[in-house]
């Protein structure tokens, strides 16, 4: 498995590459990517994929908060969930 130097790929694609090569496990992904890359393009590989899995959590927090608000209801200041949901753009990161 390759990513490239440089390009895209999506979050779906990483966790079906994941999925199908490494069993789901991320780490054993980064092991591998270690070994086939120049450390320092690997640690930027890595801290990139590190940000889109946050993302990706933050994203769906924030979008199980918001459902949570309308099915009960409540009244509080969901603002920065509603920003995340506005603004998080998760579906391509950049490697």
């Amino acid at each position: 498995m390759y990513f490239g130097l440089s390009g895209e790929i999506d979050t779906e694609r990483l966790k079906k590459l994941t999925a199908k090569y490494f069993n789901g496990d991320q780490t054993d992904l980064l092991r591998e990517m270690e070994n086939m890359l120049p450390t320092q393009i690997y640690q930027e590989r890595r801290k990139q994929i590190e940000i889109c899995t946050d993302l990706e959590q933050y994203y769906e927090g924030a979008r199980v908060m918001l459902e949570l608000k309308e099915e009960f209801g409540l009244s509080g200041d969901f603002s920065d969930m509603e920003k995340i949901m506005a603004s998080v753009t998760f579906t391509k990161c950049l490697f």
